[in-house]
Parts: C-alpha cells; sequence; structure tokens
C-alpha cells in the first residue's frame, strides 16, 4: 500500500527520538537488505525527503553499505511525514521491510492513515515590523542554534544564500563546532549583503532548505522577538 502524505501533525505525537528508536532496532535489517543507490535514492530525493547535499553525499560514496548507513543516519534526523514516504519507497522493493517499519510505527499510537490525504502546505508569517530589518548578530547565534539543533543543511543553506565554496571552508576551518560554523556562515551572509539581509530574504532561503516544521516555529519565535 503507497500514501500521500498530508503537511500536518508532523512533529507530533511520533517524534524524532521515536524514529530513531525504530532505525536504531530494524537497522541491521535495513543494512543487510536494502540498496540505497539507483531508485530508492532517487526517489527519496524527488519527494524532498533528503537534501541535495544529502542525496550527493550518498550518491558519491564508493562503498554500498556505507551509502545505506548515510541514508539511515540522515533518516533518524527526518520528521513523520518523511519517515512515511521513506517507508513507501521501500514498499516498491522491499515490502516486508516496509510492513515492518510500519507497524513499528503503528504500535507507537500514531495511525499511518492521519497523514492520508490532499497535501497541504504549513504557512508561518515574519512579524510584517520585521521582515525588513537587518538581523543582529545576536539574533543570528540564536538562528544557528534552532537551525543546527533541528539538523538543518547549514552548508546548503549557504549556497542558496549565494555564498561560494570557499566562504563555506573558511567557516569550518574557523570553527570547531556546527552552530559556530553556521554564525559564522550567517554573518559571512549578513556583512557581505548589509542592508540588503533582511529577516525576510533570510526567511524565505531558509524555507527551500527542508527545514523540519518544528524548526520553522522555533525560528518564527526568534523573527518575533523584540
Amino acid at each position: 500500500m503507497s500514501y500521500k502524505f498530508k503537511e500536518s501533525r508532523l512533529w507530533e505525537p511520533f517524534g524524532r527520538m521515536s524514529i530513531d528508536n525504530v532505525i536504531l532496532k530494524h537497522r541491521r535489517l535495513l543494512l543487510e537488505n536494502i540498496n540505497s543507490s539507483g531508485v530508492l535514492l532517487e526517489t527519496l530525493y524527488a519527494d524532498n525527503v533528503i537534501t541535495e547535499l544529502q542525496y550527493q553525499s550518498i550518491k558519491y560514496e564508493k562503498l554500498p553499505l556505507k551509502k545505506t548507513q548515510l541514508l539511515l543516519d540522515f533518516m533518524k534526523h527526518k520528521r513523520i511525514t518523511d519517515f512515511l514516504k521513506f517507508c513507501n519507497a521501500l514498499n516498491e522493493d522491499y515490502t516486508w521491510i516496509s510492513n515492518q517499519l510500519l507497524c513499528e510505527v503503528e504500535a507507537t499510537g500514531v495511525n499511518s492513515n492521519d497523514h492520508v490525504g490532499v497535501e497541504e502546505n504549513l504557512t508561518f508569517e515574519i512579524p510584517a515590523d520585521k521582515a525588513s530589518l537587518v538581523p543582529t548578530e545576536k539574533e543570528m547565534m540564536k538562528l544557528s542554534k534552532a537551525l543546527i539543533s533541528f539538523n538543518c543543511d547549514w552548508e546548503m543553506l549557504a549556497f542558496d544564500l549565494g555564498l561560494k565554496t570557499a566562504d563555506i571552508e573558511r567557516c569550518k576551518k574557523s570553527n570547531s563546532t556546527e552552530i559556530m560554523q553556521c554564525m559564522s556562515m550567517l554573518v559571512t551572509w549578513l556583512r557581505r549583503h548589509g542592508s540588503s539581509a533582511v529577516f525576510s530574504k533570510l526567511y524565505e532561503v531558509i524555507k527551500t532548505t527542508h527545514c523540519d516544521p518544528a524548526c520553522m516555529i522555533n525560528l518564527i519565535k526568534i523573527f518575533s522577538d523584540e
């Protein structure tokens, strides 16, 4: 059976920790049986389950086992609808594995059918009085912490903001933690674009990086702070 998923009730009650537990429980089964290249990888990318950077990381890994390990590591940080899309993709060639994973989901109290239906887009708006303002470096630090805590792809965000590979490498070499690397990247963008580096521009770009909706809610709170 395949499903179409609503973009609603995305983070409750089946949280990230539960997804992590399901993948951990069936990790050996998945590693020994699924092929993360070819159709499965292309399907997950086409369905926006994995980001461009994650797709490239898996695609260009030479060892099949390592490809699957990377995929599972990425999946354990995904939202419930993405996990169900992953199960749906597995259903094409690995029906029995897909069924086992879906049974685990059902066991947590989530009905897969709750996510069946017409696709809906969550919409979050920045307060009008904040949209045209330039973020402070203090606000950039708050943003960095939120982005990293929800496993947003800060390197892909950097590219989407118009930064270059050299900028990313500079941020990585100059800082030892992901939060500070992300912070350095955002400040680089802020200083480079000056008065045009406003909240609304940053927010619109962040939405394209496949952030978890729970992350977007946290970002809106930050954008709304006085």
